[in-house]
């Protein structure tokens, strides 16, 4: 029982006692500790501790598979403070936890977050890099496309070019949920996200050749002419395995 401290004190010790636990993986009794911080603190308007101890009972949710606890908590910590002052921690954590719920749209949006504030954590990096290479796991479908290009543009140059590809391939996860969701003009590659890909890989990829945009007609599996399209040639440049015949106008 602890006598003669003030009410600051009291939430110190709880923190103190909920990081000793959660570093010894007792997550149960942390999160008792840490509430009973953040219970504390709410006497004196979110004090730097209760900050912590938000940020410390939302990690110990995650570690015991209360996703949607951790998010609650992390969220609370970002209304609490100044924007300007949420740390990419509180960004990532929070990303891990959507992520963890297969919520890869709102997880993207947070790794972004993380991102723009450290853009050299690699951790963040490599979460990011895994929704793009599983987007069965999650609801990457309901992402915003130009979101989506943008994210892939914040990992290291190595890891967008095999990406950038991927999205053009579709016999890949990533390049089925492009074609499938409409995100490209198929008629052409001299415009919309075709060419922003396009021209991407041709910043940063040495060995990519930007397929020519000129029209020509396309037929479907029974030789019918159903539309323009780019050529299926300049295409397979790009991704040996593409198979035009699938996407019609």
């Amino acid at each position: 029982m602890l006598r003669n401290v003030s009410g600051l004190d009291y939430i110190l010790h709880f923190v103190h006692s909920g990081n000793s636990y959660a570093s010894r993986g007792q997550f149960s009794e942390a999160i008792s500790d840490f509430t009973e911080a953040i219970n504390l603190g709410k006497a004196i308007n979110l004090s730097i501790y209760q900050v912590i101890a938000y940020q410390g009972r939302g990690l110990a949710y995650y570690e015991v598979g209360n996703f949607s606890a951790a998010i609650s908590d992390f969220t609370k910590l970002m209304d609490g403070v100044i924007q300007s002052q949420i740390t990419y921690h509180t960004y990532y954590n929070r990303g891990n936890a959507y992520k963890a719920q297969g919520k890869f749209t709102l997880a993207i949006m947070d790794y972004i977050n993380a991102l723009n504030k450290e853009p050299n954590h690699a951790l963040c990096q490599k979460n990011l890099e895994e929704i793009f290479l599983n987007p069965q796991k999650g609801d990457l479908d309901k992402a915003d496309k130009d979101i989506v290009i943008s994210a892939i543009t914040l990992l290291p140059i190595k890891k967008q070019i095999p990406l950038l590809k991927q999205s053009l391939d579709e016999s890949s996860p990533l390049g089925r949920l492009f074609w499938r969701k409409d995100w490209f003009t198929p008629c052409s590659l001299g415009k919309g996200n075709l060419k922003v890909i396009c021209d991407l890989l041709e910043k940063i990829d040495p060995n990519f050749k930007k397929p020519e945009t000129k029209k020509t007609p396309s037929v479907n599996n029974q030789g019918v002419l159903f539309g323009y399209r780019s050529p299926e040639i300049k295409l397979r440049e790009i991704n040996p395995v593409f198979d035009h015949k699938i996407h019609k106008l």
